[in-house]
């Protein structure tokens, strides 16, 4: 099933009004596929009820200065490429973001 989250659905589940949206994507491409996203919201494929109950704990456990930094690190060069979990499903989501930089 498609599931819409927005940014303001991530800042009331994780208590952070400012959440940098580049890096809350960045982070969630190793729990679910991104199909798009833009300055607000994203559109993900959950496969089951399961997976949906563990990416809403994902989002609520959200550490939005580790993300970042891990974000811009991964900004800084291509080892991403070959180390990030959600490389293979995201590539062409994880490669807009870092060609775009959308914070």
């Amino acid at each position: 099933m498609k599931k819409v989250i927005t940014i303001n659905i991530v800042q009331e589940c994780s208590g952070n009004n400012n959440v940098n949206w580049g890096s809350f994507l960045w982070y969630i491409t190793d729990f679910v596929t991104i199909t798009d996203f833009d300055e607000k919201s994203c559109r993900v494929i959950i496969t089951s009820d399961k997976h949906s109950k563990f990416l809403s704990k994902m989002i609520r456990e959200y550490h939005q200065d580790i993300e970042e930094h891990n974000y811009y690190v991964a900004r800084g060069n291509d080892l991403w490429e070959d180390h990030k979990k959600g490389a293979e499903s995201n590539y062409k989501i994880l490669k807009r973001l870092i060609d775009n930089e959308l914070d």
